[in-house]
């Protein structure tokens, strides 16, 4: 049973509670109109479920150049704007425990994708089904790629370098892991090593620049989008220490500043991945139908 969404308390870890899934709902209402409710989502009875007939439903947008495709409807247009000071931040947070984000890596690479590319697609997915100004468009989405692994190893000392990449898609596919792919697909022009080179150079020249912060928000804005997925991996570190133990971690939670602009964070601790939904005028339901979403996908509940 998810916990009463008025509570207002913080996550807790769902290894101190059983083997399911946990949600926080915000407390706040509907942004719009626009939204309506969902229908209850189609579990699948099988692991890495598919879903019959075609594989699509929509063809994706793909606007990176030699992606083809064709030419694309336009997106959702929103304007860079500050957040109204009175408007209340929402954050939701949702859990997949180890048993089923172990299934989720699995179908992943079974797949062909990533669990980035399967969250990516449920998301867009709850979206277009949330939404109804976004069922029919192709949804800007912002991933920050890390590009450490292109350098030599070890890279500890590094920090971390991210390429920026911007794709967009649509939501409605009637099979989920081609979705999936699909969006993985559009990724891979950003990973490359000429990628690393343009991230480098353009993040050089703007230091050096000694940008004022009225310049680097208008660095921000020239990359709009609906959906911001960041993405932190499985974490390298460990849980003990001591007598303390870390139970979980949640985030990253960060806004661009964009008008109805969804963020979900992702990390993976111990084996358990943890998804907080940021906004100021969040999607209802966003976060519980993409969590069903990706359920589906891999034939499970809760």
């Amino acid at each position: 049973m998810a916990p009463d969404r008025r509570t207002g308390q913080k996550p807790s870890d769902p290894q101190s509670s059983g083997d399911r899934p946990e949600l926080r709902r915000p407390r706040g209402g509907p942004a719009g109109e626009a939204h309506r409710r969902r229908r209850p989502a189609e579990r699948g009875s099988a692991r890495c479920a598919t879903a019959p007939g075609p594989g699509r439903d929509v063809l994706p947008w793909r606007h990176l150049a030699g992606a083809g495709g064709g030419a694309a409807p336009p997106a959702v247009q929103h304007l860079p704007q500050t957040p109204d000071p009175d408007a209340a931040l929402s954050i939701d947070a949702a859990t997949l425990p180890q048993t089923q984000t172990a299934t989720l890596r699995e179908c992943a690479r079974a797949e062909g994708t990533t669990v980035h590319g399967a969250v990516a697609a449920a998301a867009l997915g709850a979206a277009a089904e949330l939404n109804a100004d976004w069922s029919t468009v192709p949804l800007r989405v912002h991933s920050p790629l890390s590009l450490r692994g292109l350098l030599p190893a070890p890279a500890e000392g590094m920090g971390n370098i991210l390429a920026p990449a911007t794709t967009a898609q649509v939501g409605k596919w009637s099979d989920p892991w081609e979705a999936a792919r699909s969006f993985t697909d559009t990724l891979a022009p950003f990973r490359r090593k000429s990628a690393l080179l343009q991230s480098l150079a353009l993040w050089t020249g703007v230091l050096q620049s000694r940008p004022a912060p009225a310049d680097m928000a208008g660095m921000l804005a020239a990359a709009p989008h609906e959906l911001l997925l960041t993405n932190l991996g499985a974490l390298p570190i460990g849980t003990s220490y001591g007598s303390l133990t870390l139970e979980s971690l949640w985030g990253p939670s960060v806004l661009f500043g964009f008008e109805g602009e969804q963020t979900l964070g992702l990390s993976t601790l111990a084996g358990t991945l943890r998804i907080l939904h940021t906004s100021f005028s969040p999607v209802p339901e966003l976060l519980e139908l993409t969590r069903e979403r990706l359920l589906s996908a891999i034939g499970g509940t809760g």
